[in-house]
């Protein structure tokens, strides 16, 4: 009901019994907190509390194109947390006779969310918006975020650029280096 109502730029997601609204712009703004009280079925009594508390929060946008096997991570500073999401092939069209293709920025974005909050520390809840991971701590700890984007490696054998350029280097030097 809020992210359909609200401003530009704003988000909420709930985290257990925690509702955590951000600005996905990173800007500061002030949160007021009321809970509109219904009587209890059968004993007449109110309940029901709300506490607006401060949170700390990170925001990165993905750039580029993701490609099968990259590694994309992020090192949190508070507590030393790390994650990492290793980029799949998807169907993307839901047809079996195209080929798989590598997930999009809003597929990785949501997958390293998810992996943050599988692998960090309770006080931090993470999600994405689009291309955009938002990384909350929410006791309000201040806090650093680094994403990085390791390339996709095939174990056993040299990409195919680094082999050609080894074959032609092969051929010229024959006579220099020695035979295989």
């Amino acid at each position: 009901m809020f992210n359909a109502a609200a401003p530009a730029g704003y988000l909420a997601v709930a985290d257990g019994t925690s509702l955590i609204i951000a600005n996905t712009g990173g800007a500061a703004f002030t949160l007021g907190a009321a809970v509109t009280a219904v009587p209890a079925s059968g004993t007449g009594a109110e309940r029901g509390t709300m506490t607006a508390q401060a949170a700390a929060t990170q925001t990165r946008t993905l750039a580029g194109t993701p490609v099968t096997g990259e590694i994309w991570s992020a090192a949190l500073t508070a507590g030393s947390s790390s994650a990492q999401y290793v980029v799949r092939l998807v169907d993307g069209d839901n047809n079996p006779a195209t080929p798989k293709t590598a997930q999009s920025l809003n597929e990785v974005a949501a997958a390293l969310a998810a992996a943050i909050n599988a692998n960090s520390q309770d006080a931090f809840t993470a999600f994405a918006v689009g291309a955009q991971v938002v990384v909350v701590e929410r006791s309000g700890a201040a806090f650093g975020a680094n994403f990085d984007v390791r390339p996709a490696v095939r174990w056993g054998r040299a990409p195919r650029r680094q082999w050609c350029a080894w074959r032609r280097c092969r051929r010229r030097w024959s006579s220099v280096r020695p035979s295989p």
